[in-house]
């Protein structure tokens, strides 16, 4: 493992983790394309913001424990970790995009 991908998942980790804290808590949906929030309801923008928020969250969380858990622990474990953490987060935005906004486009 070089620093190079230490590095660059940690800094794609981090920005996916900033932009989910940004649509969670502070509702900038903004962020978000258009196509993505063009059916969304107003009553619905705070669960739509919370699941999308969440989702980039955990897909954030799963780049940064990649490279360390395959440094310190073990190459399997985090790739199915890091799987496990991507599969979710996407899931949870895909839930919010047909519960909230009535599909993916």
């Amino acid at each position: 493992m070089n620093i190079h991908e230490i590095i660059s998942l940690s800094i794609l980790g981090i920005g996916l983790i900033y932009i989910g804290y940004m649509i969670w808590k502070k509702q900038m949906i903004w962020v978000l394309h258009y196509y993505h929030r063009s059916k969304l309801k107003a009553e619905d923008k705070t669960m739509y913001c919370k699941f999308m928020g969440i989702g980039s969250i955990i897909c954030g969380i799963g780049c940064i424990q990649y490279p360390y858990l395959k440094y310190f622990v073990s190459y399997y474990l985090s790739v199915v970790t890091f799987w496990i953490m991507i599969i979710t987060g996407i899931c949870y935005m895909i839930y919010s995009q047909f519960k909230y906004n009535k599909g993916i486009f």
